[in-house]
């Protein structure tokens, strides 16, 4: 069985990349031109028909932990990517995380993004030269959040 790629962020541009093939997600990343290059790990397109589109990616680790991907396209460039991780064992309640599950998800992917990125990570994004990032938890939708946005 194939080893699975690893999702690494760029600290130098905030590129979404995967390891070993070096293929990425990167600001400004034309929608058609990642559909085709990230064709195996593709799972569907939502087009908002108002300029905004959001294509969900999923077969790779970040930070060793399945991972997942939703990749909001602009006018048909890439301006921002959610992601989210399946540890194992996550608690659920009728088919929902727990606030445990959640709090679990969101120190995980802080602690990867520190290391991948070299900052601490709160309850705030945190800036970048190239945009910003975050690991927190959305109470209106009661889930984490987690991503990369560019400027």
């Amino acid at each position: 069985m194939p080893q699975r790629e690893g999702l690494v962020i760029d600290p130098a541009d905030g590129a979404m990349v995967l390891r070993p093939s070096g293929r990425a997600w990167r600001k400004g990343l034309a929608q058609a031109d990642a559909l085709v290059q990230m064709a195996e790990f593709f799972k569907g397109t939502n087009d908002r028909g108002n300029a905004y589109a959001w294509s969900s990616f999923s077969g790779f680790e970040f930070g060793g932990m399945p991972c997942s991907l939703s990749v909001g396209f602009h006018e048909g460039r890439l301006n921002m990517v959610l992601l989210g991780v399946d540890l194992p064992g996550a608690e659920q309640e009728e088919g929902w995380p727990t606030q445990k599950a959640i709090d679990n998800e969101v120190a995980f992917v802080r602690r990867v993004l520190h290391k991948q990125l070299g900052r601490n990570f709160g309850n705030h994004a945190v800036s970048f030269p190239w945009g910003e990032a975050w690991s927190r938890f959305d109470p209106k939708g009661f889930m984490a959040s987690a991503g990369v946005s560019y400027v």
